[in-house]
């Protein structure tokens, strides 16, 4: 269990709750539909996949009658209900809604085979969950039933998406991975993460595609309507291992939205990976593309089991993209602040429309890539390609920007600390900053015990804030060398972040008027990060950011 929170990031590696396990926590749902809800907020499809978390989580709304003719059979009723979606979660979906509209849902329910009261129960999950979601601040809007006029207006920008079945489905990508299972067309069968043989569960409408993999033979073409799929639980029935819950996704869609927010340095692999032990992942898979130069090419390992090959401009523009929509993710998780780096006079509307402006490209990207899978004759697909064409590359600023946000202790064990020099070190503060990256700071020897203490081999974070200025001058590690300036001893600290900030920004989190005195405050992680998302990072060598060369190639480092 410990592993699978640390796998959805709800826990970091060090078993600390994340931003997205505190609101994990609040929401009354497993975890994993905890965290596909909060993929529905920031997609704009809330209320869909509200509906089928709450079904998920409740149980199976149609009855078992085998004594019905044919067409009122469960099975078929389940069919009627997918229609040429081919996916359980739709069914789901579509049950209740039509649950809902309809005039009488007793008789409604008689007449489809479905329990009257599970529905109920589902409804009633809805509000109750919903009304967590308003309480933790991810959803904002009036509470209560005598705003309910008020809140249907607040919740259509959460809704925005809420008809547009591809994007319901990337965000069951994003909600359910590690869920995710894949054809394997050398040995013709389906694999996950977990087994390398799963067959689909007879309760799904999707079963019989069990037949078409059983009559086919390695190096035929894909028998199912793609190769890669997401699903809700695994069962194990004796040997066999069995997936319920199935929806088919495009491979890009799981390229762009599994594997965690921040990816490691090994997401850039221009070599095979045919080493690995799991070997789910061949090049003769058509998410991946031949090229006759290796040079032009590239792996994109998401995660230890899932990887795509393609060129160095199709790799660019995805993880572009996957970058900007982690940004906003990670950014709403720890309340959705504005850093005021933007240009202009209000930073807040600017980040709004910046981070407007890119969920709308996710979208029209997740849409695209559907209709090129599903169906290629559209014309909204012509349309969509057209404006991916302008968008996918739009904003290279603001993507620096936001990869600059990705704080340097994201992967270490660290403590983090304020520490409040007495007001007539200011100059001395500035002195420091003025020195360069590397700098020397003498703490009080309280101070510096204190911190040490605590330390157990763990990286030290400072936030300098000098007594009476209510500012935070900098933030900067400590190497842990002590360096001889003359009659001078002090620790040689490593600059992160030179630009003041004032602490108004965070009195919610941090009130320096309850420390009056204090020399040494101790923060959290979240709240670290917090202010340095405020402050402009320096570029330093703890720190390499991303970025792409002038010939197409990728060049990728991150702190090792």
């Amino acid at each position: 269990a410990v592993q699978y929170l640390k796998t959805i990031e709800a826990l970091d590696q060090w078993e600390e709750v994340t931003s997205l396990g505190c609101h994990l926590l609040d929401i009354p749902l497993d975890p994993v539909y905890g965290k596909l809800l909060l993929y529905g907020c920031l997609l704009g499809c809330l209320d869909p996949i509200l509906t089928i978390c709450c079904s998920l989580s409740y149980r199976d709304p149609f009855l078992i009658n085998t004594g019905l003719p044919g067409d009122k059979k469960p099975s078929n009723i389940r069919k009627k209900f997918a229609g040429d979606s081919q996916s359980d979660h739709r069914i789901l979906l579509n049950v209740y809604q039509e649950w809902e509209n309809a005039k009488d849902r007793r008789a409604w329910s008689r007449r489809n085979c479905v329990s009257h009261s599970t529905m109920e129960m589902i409804s009633g999950m809805r509000s109750q969950v919903l009304s967590s979601l308003k309480e933790n601040g991810f959803v904002r809007g009036p509470r209560g039933p005598s705003n309910q006029s008020a809140d249907q207006s607040n919740m259509q920008q959460y809704n925005l998406y809420s008809n547009v079945w591809p994007v319901i489905k990337a965000c069951l990508v994003a909600g359910l991975y590690p869920n995710i299972a894949r054809f394997d067309p050398d040995s013709y069968q389906l694999r996950c993460a977990q087994e390398s043989k799963v067959k689909i569960h007879h309760s799904s409408v999707v079963a019989h595609l069990n037949n078409k993999i059983k009559k086919g033979s390695g190096g035929a073409d894909c028998p199912l309507p793609s190769e890669w799929l997401v699903y809700t639980e695994m069962t194990r029935v004796g040997r066999h291992a069995y997936i319920k819950g199935v929806t088919f996704v495009p491979p890009a869609i799981v390229a762009m939205l599994t594997g965690g927010a921040k990816l490691p340095a090994s997401v850039w692999d221009a070599a095979d990976r045919s080493s690995q032990a799991n070997n789910a992942i061949q090049d003769s898979s058509d998410s991946e593309e031949e090229f006759s130069d290796v040079q032009d090419s590239v792996t994109i390992n998401i995660d230890p089991w899932i990887s795509f090959r393609m060129s160095f401009e199709d790799a660019q523009n995805l993880l572009q993209l996957r970058q900007k929509l982690s940004s906003i993710w990670l950014r709403r998780l720890g309340g959705g602040l504005p850093s005021g780096h933007l240009a202009g006079n209000n930073p807040q509307i600017n980040r709004e429309e910046s981070d407007r402006q890119v969920l709308e490209t996710v979208t029209d990207f997740i849409q695209m890539q559907d209709l090129v899978l599903f169906d290629q004759n559209s014309s909204r697909l012509s349309q969509l390609k057209s404006k991916a064409s302008v968008n996918v590359g739009m904003g290279r600023e603001s993507l620096e920007h936001d990869l600059n946000m990705i704080p340097p202790w994201h992967d270490q064990p660290a403590l983090f600390f304020i520490v409040r020099p007495s007001p007539r070190s200011l100059s001395a503060v500035e002195a420091a900053k003025a020195r360069g990256k590397i700098s020397i700071w003498s703490f009080s020897p309280g101070v510096e015990r204190k911190m040490l203490e605590v330390s157990n081999g763990k990286i030290i974070y400072v936030f300098f804030s000098v007594m009476s200025t209510q500012y935070i001058q900098g933030c900067a590690s400590l190497t842990g060398e002590i360096v001889h300036e003359g009659s001078r001893v002090g620790q040689r600290i490593h600059w992160v972040a030179k630009q003041p900030v004032s602490m108004d920004n965070f009195t919610q989190m941090v009130d320096l008027r309850d420390y009056e005195g204090k020399d040494l405050i101790g923060i959290s992680r979240d709240t670290a990060t917090h202010i340095l998302s405020t402050m402009n990072p320096t570029n330093q060598g703890q720190l390499e950011h991303g970025n792409v060369s002038s010939r197409g190639g990728i060049k990728q480092t991150y702190r090792r």
